[in-house]
């Protein structure tokens, strides 16, 4: 009987079990590695099923590393998400990358079964991590270029493991800055402000983080080294001793072209890794931190002057002439809107032109007259301006010219007066035309009008001719015949 409860037992347990490991889990590793030794290593993982979709039931997370001593730890949860923190001992575990495991087991009614499992790789550093922040005009700079009108705050942006690690076990953090490996000195904090005045011009920021785990505390043994020593070489920053020692940021202006104080520079040579330091091994009894970036000054874009005629008439072409200051190259390009428009400064040039110069010519055609904004965007490599121009475009009234209408009409009159004086002359001198109008008689006969050949008639009018006494006066009667005074008719 009890061999037969034992049986159906097995048998239920391995079609769990069976339908159990049908389902494939996955489990994600991470970690907030690198962390300085001595730090505290976060891992975290995460247990998805075979489609990315979270899991629920009850979970066993096995931990371990394989540092020496090894860490090892379980956690039995309901969640699908598991932590596990390990503080590193600086005494114990050297810098170096080790390797951390999760086992993940799920619990099938009173036993734990293996579900999956995940391998990670974390480094442990000497050295602080973090990195050197730059801010100018509100904006992190991530490249090389700063602008030399605008103030810069570097400050070190530990990770949060290092800084808790700082906070918890160090009795005293001084921090170092040097600028082209002259000393400004220590301070308390992690920023720093400064001017760089002069454009083109290149400059290396190097700071140096010293945690000191003694006791007593921050010692003036390092800064007695820097204001006691006699080497004194030129500077190149406008500072003084009593800038050495710094509790918040520091204001510092720099610019070559005016003399400076001397300052000492021995500390840049008696701390480990800063200029290229490598005869001063550093203490294994403190925490370091170095960061260096190095940078090239630029002016920005400035005093933009806009030339040429913004009252156009219509049809006519935009002819505009800018000109600007600032270091090369420069990016520029122009938009063209309806006025009024308010600038955003979020313009921007999707295919910006360049130029060496900060010289170039715009023209532009528009189409109906009204009035336009021309917003002009310049920009260099740490600068841009925006310059909006308002454009008037006037329509003119086209008349007729003058020479179009008094032309005709002095034609007109002239026409008119020739035609009146025309008249008037034919009017006065048509009295003196004579008409003589013949009388002809048609049915009267005649006996000189017989019949006559062409030759007896021009024999006729040839002797007629030659006997013809002169003619009348015009009071006296014609004595000749009607027909030999006009001839014959046939």
């Amino acid at each position: 009987m009890l061999s037969s409860y034992m049986f159906t037992f097995l048998f239920l347990t391995s079609i769990v079990e069976g339908s159990f490991f049908d389902e494939n889990y996955k489990v994600n590793v991470t970690s907030d590695s690198p962390v300085v030794v001595g730090g505290t290593v976060r891992f975290t993982a995460k247990l998805y099923d075979s489609g990315g979709n979270p899991v629920t039931g009850s979970f066993l997370f096995e931990w371990e590393d394989n540092g020496i001593p090894q860490n090892i730890a379980s956690h039995e949860t309901k969640s699908q998400t598991d932590s596990w923190n390990v503080t590193y001992n600086s005494k114990y575990y050297p810098a170096g990358t080790y390797e951390a495991q999760v086992i993940v087991k799920k619990r099938i009614f009173f036993m734990y079964e293996v579900v999956t499992s995940e391998r990670i790789y974390f480094q442990l550093t000497k050295n602080l991590n973090g990195k050197l922040k730059v801010t100018q005009d509100n904006r992190e700079v991530d490249g090389i270029y700063l602008a030399s009108n605008k103030s810069i705050l570097f400050e070190i942006a530990l990770k949060d493991s290092d800084v808790e690690y700082l906070h918890n076990s160090s009795t005293c953090v001084l921090t170092y800055w040097l600028i082209d490996c002259q000393y400004l000195g220590p301070s308390k904090g992690y920023f720093y402000s400064l001017n760089f005045t002069v454009p083109e011009k290149h400059h290396s920021v190097e700071v140096l983080i010293i945690a000191s785990f003694d006791p007593t505390g921050c010692s003036n043994t390092a800064l007695e080294t820097i204001q006691n020593t006699s080497s004194i070489t030129p500077s190149l920053l406008n500072i003084n001793k009593s800038n050495v020692l710094i509790t918040s940021a520091a204001n510092v202006e720099i610019n070559t072209k005016t003399s400076m104080p001397l300052v000492s520079e021995h500390m840049a040579f008696n701390i480990p890794y800063v200029c290229q330091n490598t005869s001063i091994a550093p203490d294994d009894t403190k925490a370091y931190g170095y960061f260096k970036r190095t940078f090239t000054v630029k002016a920005g874009v400035s005093n933009v002057t806009v030339t040429g005629n913004n009252w156009l008439q219509h049809g006519d072409i935009l002819s505009l002439n800018i000109k600007c200051t600032g270091s090369g190259m420069f990016n520029y390009c122009v938009h063209y809107s309806k006025a009024p428009y308010n600038i955003t400064g979020n313009e921007t040039c999707l295919s910006p032109d360049t130029s060496e110069k900060c010289e170039f010519s715009i023209r532009h055609y528009f189409k109906s007259p009204e009035m336009y904004t021309a917003i002009i965007v310049i920009f260099n490599d740490v600068g841009k301006i925006i310059s909006p121009v308002t454009i008037t475009v006037y329509k003119v009234n086209k008349q007729a010219q003058l020479s179009v209408i008094i032309v005709p009409v002095i034609f007109s009159i002239i026409a008119i007066v020739l035609v009146i004086f025309g008249i008037a002359y034919y009017l006065q001198n048509r009295s003196r035309f004579i008409v003589e109008v013949a009388d002809f008689n048609f049915g009267r006969q005649y006996a000189d009008m017989e019949y006559k050949t062409f030759t007896e008639r021009l024999k006729e009018s040839i002797s007629n001719a030659l006997i013809r006494t002169p003619s009348p006066s015009p009071s006296e009667h014609s004595v000749w015949p009607p027909g030999q005074k006009y001839g014959s008719l046939t």
